[in-house]
């Protein structure tokens, strides 16, 4: 045996813990939004994001105070677009990092009963009756004592490549990313709030050369937002979302992304965890706030059953209704409702 398939767990590691391309996308993100002016307060989760990636706080700083002009957003849409496919890059990514770690304990598991197994062998070999004068009875315990040696050293040699693929993957907080980045969109909309509503009532209600309302912010300022701003750590606290989101504001909210369906303007995609239910689906989602509903989405995706709320938004997707049933449960605690699962 070799240590050949888990040097490729390792290398594979190595390339999930290295996000740079996805970090230099995320900082051009922040200084496209803030080249067109937009309140950094916005865009707070991206800076998480890029905390959490552990990406390069110097070229963040110099995104955020809008340093270098990488370009610019024209529009909201463009911003919720690319903030979208960062996302999805994140989910990807997460997904890739799950197999990845079912592997390595699988490699491990393997790994440990080859060693126990060697060792075992190990003993029995140096129990192995040898006579005097010789009959061939030396040569063969030798050799039995060399095989179990070999699979010990070979067992050895694996559990440390596993080993070290799961101490490079331990720090990884690609969740904590993805939560700094779906927070995007509702923080706009509560930066934007009145221009929002505004809008909703009358989509013509802003001049053609309307731009991005801005706050004054100084670079100290800004420097001060960037370090306040700093990535969760492993122990489960995460930063929180404004406090503003009181149930009357979620509630304006959701009838600004249902009149947004309505009008056809664009929100994130359809079927994708943090988007919405494809609009012929939509029905299906529960009717009270404090209402969740599984539903198989059908859409021969690897993980099929989405946990929905009472917008029709997918709050997550998983492969199968009883791990999708356990965090809905999770979630509602005992202050909500878990509708029957759509098989």
């Amino acid at each position: 045996m070799s240590a050949e398939q888990e040097r490729s767990l390792l290398a594979r590691a190595e390339e999930l813990a290295d996000p740079g391309d996805l970090n230099d996308k995320i900082i051009t993100t922040i200084g496209m939004a803030r080249a067109a002016r937009v309140d950094q307060e916005a865009l707070q989760g991206l800076t998480i994001a890029v905390r959490a990636l552990d990406g390069d706080v110097t070229a963040l700083f110099r995104a955020a105070t809008g340093r270098g002009r990488p370009g610019e957003f024209t529009r909201d849409t463009e911003l919720l677009e690319t903030v979208e496919e960062i996302g999805d890059d994140l989910s990807q990514m997460i997904r890739a990092l799950r197999q990845l770690r079912t592997q390595i304990h699988e490699a491990l598991d393997r790994a440990q009963a080859d060693d126990a197994a060697g060792r075992h062998d190990l003993a029995a070999a140096e129990q192995m009756f040898t006579t005097y004068p010789c009959k061939g009875c030396h040569p063969r315990r030798d050799g039995a004592i060399a095989a179990a040696q070999a699979t010990i050293d070979d067992a050895q040699i694996r559990l440390q490549v596993l080993n070290t693929a799961i101490e490079i993957l331990l720090p990884l907080k690609l969740q904590d990313a993805l939560d700094g980045v779906r927070r995007v969109p509702e923080d706009l909309h509560q930066v934007y709030e009145a221009v929002y509503e505004l809008v909703a009532q009358d989509p013509e209600a802003m001049p053609r050369s309307g731009d991005w309302i801005t706050g004054e912010v100084t670079a100290a300022g800004m420097a001060a937002g960037l370090l306040a701003a700093r990535a969760p750590s492993n122990d489960g606290q995460r930063p929180q979302a404004p406090v503003d989101a009181a149930k009357a504001e979620r509630a304006r909210h959701a009838e600004m992304v249902r009149d947004a369906v309505a009008r056809g303007l664009p929100l994130l995609d359809d079927g994708e965890v943090g988007g919405l239910l494809p609009p012929g689906r939509r029905s299906e989602a529960p009717a009270g706030e404090d209402e969740l509903k599984v539903i198989n989405m059908r859409d021969g995706s690897p993980d099929p059953f989405a946990v929905v709320n009472h917008d029709g938004r997918i709050l997550s997707r998983h492969p199968g209704p009883s791990v999708a049933k356990s965090e809905a449960g999770q979630w509602l605690g005992r202050r909500g409702r878990l509708l029957p699962t759509d098989q």
